[in-house]
């Protein structure tokens, strides 16, 4: 095979696996079908209303798609290898035609499908909004329709998914939010609070996962084995896999800190890195009072090394605050 033709094989054969990943998923059938689903959900914990999956109502459908859409195949699978490309394939469309004004104070910023649109003038904001939701339009897409009820300085408007143009300054919204980030007109950088709170939760999580497995009697460990395994699960989570001979120097693996690599040096980040910190210490604790009343597990453990190794204070090393202000 002749190198021209070996590119064309390799061409055709990449579009090939390209539109074979977009047929083998669709949100509308392989996703809302579990909402019919029962034993899908009897592990899921929650009330009625947290056991489906939500969808845009049918009214809102119909205006995409006059017959419906069950014949189409929508969405791509979150977390994907490919989904942040396919993102940018299609919202490629939008953001030409945002862009296309060459406004010098605009601010357009797209990653995969959040955006954030900035400009000094109210007016000039809102149109340009609409154009990027017209370009959503035209692409068979939904928009997250703002609620123009909400405007002030609540709970209810930073769970909002999408926020109606609201004034960036110290009297009135000082903080604007971006794919985990809020940043203040200052340049301060900070953990989005949903982040904050869904990194507690992981927490959280796994101490009740554990004691639960305890309880069902899912274990052949030693208490110290245990308390051990947790605390490496937390750690690792945190900050990788740092060694007390190299944390100084070593970069963290896949975790946390590694996912807020733009946070600067601030007080509003300090406070959370040390409320994240104390979150953990708590959960570690937890699991402690845990092991203790439990008398079921390996006898040999009640003695000194268990005792010893849970008064252990574990700080910089392991720290969500030391290893992400490093070198900041």
């Amino acid at each position: 095979m002749r190198d021209g033709d070996k590119e064309q094989y390799y061409s055709l054969n990449g579009e090939r696996l390209f539109y074979s990943f977009l047929q083998s998923y669709s949100f509308n059938k392989t996703v809302m079908a579990c909402n019919c689903n029962k034993d899908y959900w009897k592990n899921v914990s929650g009330t009625a209303t947290k056991k489906q999956f939500k969808w845009i109502d049918d009214e809102t459908i119909k205006k995409q798609y006059k017959y419906g859409i069950d014949n189409e195949k929508i969405g791509v699978p979150q977390g994907g290898a490919l989904s942040g490309l396919i993102a940018n394939i299609v919202l490629h469309f939008a953001d030409y035609n945002v862009l296309n004004s060459r406004d010098p104070d605009l601010l357009y910023v797209r990653f995969c499908d959040d955006i954030i649109l900035i400009h000094p003038d109210n007016k000039k904001c809102k149109e340009y909004y609409q154009v990027y939701v017209e370009s959503l339009f035209k692409l068979n897409l939904f928009e997250h329709i703002p609620d123009e009820s909400i405007l002030s300085y609540k709970k209810s408007f930073w769970s909002t998914k999408t926020k109606i143009c609201y004034k960036w300054a110290n009297s009135s919204f000082p903080w604007i939010g971006f794919v985990g980030y809020e940043i203040n007109r200052f340049g301060d950088i900070r953990v989005r609070k949903g982040s904050l709170l869904k990194e507690i939760e992981k927490q959280q999580e796994w101490v009740k996962t554990i004691h639960k497995a305890l309880e069902n009697g899912n274990n052949h460990k030693s208490k110290l084995e245990i308390l051990s395994s947790v605390r490496g699960k937390l750690i690792g989570m945190a900050v990788g896999r740092p060694m007390i001979y190299n944390y100084d120097f070593c970069e963290p693996d896949m975790c946390w800190v590694t996912g807020f690599k733009m946070l600067n040096n601030n007080k509003y980040v300090r406070m959370q890195l040390r409320q994240l910190d104390r979150s953990r210490n708590i959960e570690l604790y937890k699991m402690k009072q845990i092991l203790k009343g439990m008398d079921n597990l390996d006898s040999k453990n009640k003695d000194d090394v268990y005792s010893r190794y849970i008064e252990e204070h574990f700080g910089k090393p392991y720290s969500y605050y030391y290893h992400a202000l490093k070198d900041k």
